[in-house]
């Protein structure tokens, strides 16, 4: 089987050029026509994420996980392993003290949304536990 997916070439705002591919997919009855960098194969054609009706891996993240997502890549900035349970370091040398500042209060914020969701769960777990239970 022959697919024949049209690309583009565009310049780019400080020179040079960028290939996009165009989709063929059909929507609403017409092709999509999506100007687009990453094509995805679905059965045998390969069409856009939103031709194949692919959904992100966040858009299902339970808010735990995507406080604690938030809250590691916030500690990854500062040069730190990932893990509530690691020491916050000192200012890096170059950073302004008032970026630091920001960064460990999103970090606080992203581990008290993390530790909120947390007691919710054992909540929703324990309330189910007992009425199994009963």
């Amino acid at each position: 089987m022959t697919e024949t997916i049209p690309v583009i070439h565009l310049r780019c705002r400080f020179g040079g050029s960028r290939a996009y591919f165009i989709c063929p997919g059909p929507r609403n009855g017409t092709d999509c026509g999506r100007r687009i960098t990453k094509l995805h194969l679905s059965q045998r054609y390969f069409l856009c994420r939103h031709c194949n009706q692919l959904a992100y891996k966040s858009q299902f993240e339970q808010p735990l996980h995507r406080a604690l997502r938030r809250a590691n890549k916030k500690r990854q900035r500062l040069g730190i392993s990932a893990g509530i349970a690691e020491p916050l370091p000192d200012k890096p040398r170059g950073m302004w003290a008032r970026t630091y500042g920001q960064l460990l209060n999103e970090i606080l914020q992203a581990e008290i949304l993390a530790n909120e969701a947390q007691t919710n769960r054992f909540k929703r777990l324990s309330a189910q536990l007992k009425n199994d239970l009963d």
